[in-house]
């Protein structure tokens, strides 16, 4: 293995997301170099960026294929990658120095997202679309497909037609998906999981079906060294201030751009609460229900 190295640093001196030794970040990759219309590379460059006359259009096209690797894994195994990423990277100027500017990348992330056609679900698949990635959206009825296709969904699997598990396994070849974000609980716990490739994470941000019953941790080793995640945003994402406008500021800004929908379902009145929460625990609704108070 090559020794005395390290990985560049953020620009406050801290690490990168690669964790401490041994385990690291690894990727097969190619670098085609290029050359474009200098013109249309300075059309993409940003303001504070100038063309560079000597590079004549000169650029890069870099394909990598990353996987986590352990100590002395010289080797990579294409049946253990987490992501494929594609980017172009083109010569330009800031402040008469050389940079290299990215205009496109593209990450070939999967991920599947329950309840696409609920009020959280049918954000989330607007969100991962904007990341660029594979959506698998599940769906419990063909009105609710059309909805999870309205927010850009890849591939629709209704629920009650067949095992969505299955059907991630045979649609993506058997690799499966990367990431499942699960607000349902109980019933779509065991499914999420085995929907997920090695070292893949299941973000359980809720439980509308009721909570998870207790399972045996070994169990994740057992599956390919999943993750579980069980956010409460309100209490560890926004304690202050500042870590709220950090989150939702670019989502209020996408959804002033049109690029968030907000799907908002039938409303109730305060004393058809209940009624509200059965419709909810009973997945028959649709976008973000609401409760009218008074009036």
């Amino acid at each position: 293995m090559l020794k005395g190295f390290h990985y560049p640093l953020t620009p406050k001196g801290k690490s990168t997301l690669n964790p401490p030794p041994p385990w690291y970040y690894s990727a097969d990759f190619l670098n085609i170099e290029l050359w474009s219309d200098p013109a249309a590379v300075a059309a993409v460059l940003p303001p504070v960026l100038d063309p560079d006359p000597a590079a004549e259009g000169n650029g890069n096209a870099l394909f990598y294929d990353w996987q986590f690797s352990g100590a002395n894994e010289e080797y990579l195994d294409p049946a253990r990658y987490q992501y494929r990423e594609f980017f172009l990277l083109f010569d330009a100027l800031f402040k008469g120095k050389p940079v290299a500017y990215c205009p496109y990348i593209f990450v070939d992330n999967d991920a599947a997202i329950h309840a696409a056609a609920g009020g959280v679900g049918f954000l989330l698949t607007q969100m991962a679309k904007l990341c660029g990635a594979r959506v698998f959206a599940t769906v419990s009825t063909g009105e609710k497909a059309e909805l999870a296709r309205r927010a850009g969904a890849d591939e629709i699997i209704i629920y009650t037609q067949t095992n969505f598990d299955e059907e991630v396994v045979r649609r993506t070849d058997g690799r499966r998906v990367d990431v499942v974000y699960d607000g349902v609980g109980r019933v779509t716990f065991e499914q999420s999981r085995r929907s997920l490739k090695p070292l893949g994470l299941l973000a359980l941000y809720g439980a509308a079906s009721g909570p998870v019953l207790p399972f045996h941790l070994g169990r994740l080793g057992q599956m390919g060294s999943l993750y579980i995640t069980r956010p409460i945003i309100s209490k560890d994402y926004v304690r202050t201030r500042e870590e709220l406008t950090a989150i939702m500021d670019p989502v209020f800004e996408m959804y002033l751009v049109k690029k968030l929908e907000v799907l908002i379902g039938p409303a109730y009145t305060l004393e058809r609460a209940a009624e509200a929460h059965r419709d909810l625990e009973s997945r028959k609704s649709t976008g973000k229900l609401v409760l009218s108070i008074g009036g």
